[in-house]
């Protein structure tokens, strides 16, 4: 499952009690740092229509008084970027509170196409605002989770229609991989705690998850972080989650071997892959020890450019990585300990005995 951090802004006083029956629903959902080729305008993904159509804004927000609702400075932001839009006539709904859970459920949606786009190429592109409602009564759900690139940047990425196919077709996979979760009940927070104001994910029993889900929630964690030493951390952890079984020494030694075996073709990258996750380990260990990174045993790390250098090599192996997982292997990665550590431990032997 994606962390999802939600602002949820009601635009106006819902009633309990008041009725959608019969009315027409709209939505729109604006990106942030993206830019789409032409021949991606248009484009319809399970009822939602890409677009960076001006007119399109215009006649939502102006022609249903959404503007004045959420104000001038967020719909003018509308403007500078693509955003997805549906509307709905005779959208049936008993309760007004109605509105608010759809405006989450769509919001969830999009925001992992967006961070499927990962999978494509170096970028940061994040849902900016989603705006829910019929002619007089609108939500807005404003997502405080702003990815980054490797180099900890945000800026404008421009994606192909072949581009959003793939990253469509890796969201669809990630949504079927993601949607089996356990969570504790309600009843386990605290009563001085409003739940309505807590995200999903506060619910999460993190010990029902499977590996795959693990390194996905350290993935988005990774790629929110601006600052480059904590994101080149949090990338070490998606290899333990995949490679590590319960492994309680040469830890490193073992998840850095495993993934050099199963994603290098030959020993030059295999031995590439093996040192560069050493590397990223290093790093790790000094960083999150407290230690500096400019002694005479470590001049690696001393520099942004070097820093830069390592958070984009290790960004992109891990983008090779959770592809082939997601797309290939996601079976072989979602066996028990003991199965998992004999695949490799025969993917290994097999590769030094050939």
């Amino acid at each position: 499952m994606l962390f999802l951090i939600l602002i949820f802004i009601p635009t106006l006083a819902l009633k309990k009690q008041n009725s959608l029956i019969g009315m027409a629903l709209y939505e729109i959902l604006s990106l942030d740092n993206i830019r789409i080729e032409s021949d991606a305008e248009n484009y319809n993904y399970n009822s939602f229509i890409l677009s960076q159509d001006d007119k399109v804004i215009h006649t939502f927000f102006f022609k249903n008084t959404f503007a004045s609702e959420i104000g001038t400075n967020v719909t003018q932001r509308l403007y500078k970027y693509p955003f997805f839009y549906r509307s709905m006539k005779d959208f049936s709904i008993l309760h007004l509170e109605g509105i608010h859970k759809y405006a989450v459920n769509s919001t969830q949606f999009i925001t992992i196409f967006c961070f499927s786009l990962w999978f494509i190429k170096d970028n940061s592109v994040s849902l900016f605002i989603s705006v829910t409602g019929t002619e007089t009564k609108c939500y807005t759900v404003q997502s405080s989770q702003v990815y980054t690139s490797s180099f900890g940047l945000t800026g404008d990425t421009r994606f192909s229609l072949d581009e959003i196919n793939r990253a469509i077709e890796i969201s669809d996979r990630l949504n079927l991989l993601t949607t089996t979760q356990h969570h504790f009940g309600y009843q386990e927070i605290p009563a001085r705690l409003n739940s309505s104001n807590i995200s999903p994910d506060y619910f999460l029993d993190y010990n029902s998850t499977d590996r795959i889900s693990r390194a996905i929630q350290f993935l988005t964690l990774a790629r929110t972080q601006p600052h480059l030493h904590t994101k080149i951390s949090l990338y070490v952890p998606i290899y333990e989650c995949l490679f590590s079984g319960d492994e309680s020494s040469e830890v490193s030694h073992k998840v850095s071997e495993r993934a050099a075996f199963y994603l290098g073709d030959n020993v030059t990258e295999r031995t590439s892959i093996y040192d560069l996750l050493k590397s990223t380990y290093n790093l790790r260990s000094r960083y999150l020890h407290g230690q500096t990174l400019d002694t005479k045993k470590s001049k690696k790390y001393d520099t942004l450019d070097k820093l830069r250098k390592l958070s984009t090599d290790i960004d992109s192996l891990t983008r090779r990585l959770m592809t082939k997982v997601i797309m290939q292997d996601s079976e072989i990665f979602l066996q028990e300990d003991d199965k998992l550590n004999k695949h490799f431990k025969d993917l290994i032997f097999s590769w030094k005995n050939s």
